[in-house]
């Protein structure tokens, strides 16, 4: 693996938890790379939601939540690739979520698994996420918000 996971890997939860997000909402918008959610069709609104609610209420597709790094470099190099940016003062897009359509009280992810599991595990009370318009209702019922 690459040089940037060995560092990141190497430091304590405590010493990532010093690195600042950077997501591109707000007033930080205009750094949105989704097409979806840069807003033109208005598909998508951003909200801010709870991190451990959403985390709850969510499926999580091939990504594990028992260890930020788990050895799988899928995994290890998408956290490695948000953290890069992050300490670089770059920006990420909020995760995008929607109702699962196999269990409709139950969010799934269209992106960004990775970006809320490492937020999770950085202790931060609240993301910002994309949310389709159609699901909006269910979502806040779920996640209270």
């Amino acid at each position: 693996m690459s040089e940037k996971f060995e560092y990141y890997r190497n430091k304590s939860l405590e010493q990532l938890k010093l690195i600042n997000p950077k997501w591109a909402y707000g007033e930080n918008r205009n750094k949105i790379l989704d097409i979806a959610l840069k807003g033109r069709n208005k598909e998508y609104r951003i909200f801010l939601v709870n991190t451990s609610k959403l985390i709850e209420n969510s499926i999580f597709v091939d990504v594990e939540l028992d260890f930020l790094f788990n050895g799988k470099e899928k995994n290890d190099m998408r956290i490695t690739r948000i953290l890069s940016r992050w300490d670089n003062n770059e920006f990420v897009d909020p995760p995008t979520i929607c109702i699962d359509q196999t269990q409709n009280s139950i969010i799934s992810f269209r992106d960004g698994q990775h970006r809320a599991k490492l937020s999770y595990f950085l202790g931060l009370e609240k993301i910002p996420v994309g949310i389709h318009n159609e699901d909006i209702v269910l979502i806040k019922k779920s996640l209270h918000f």
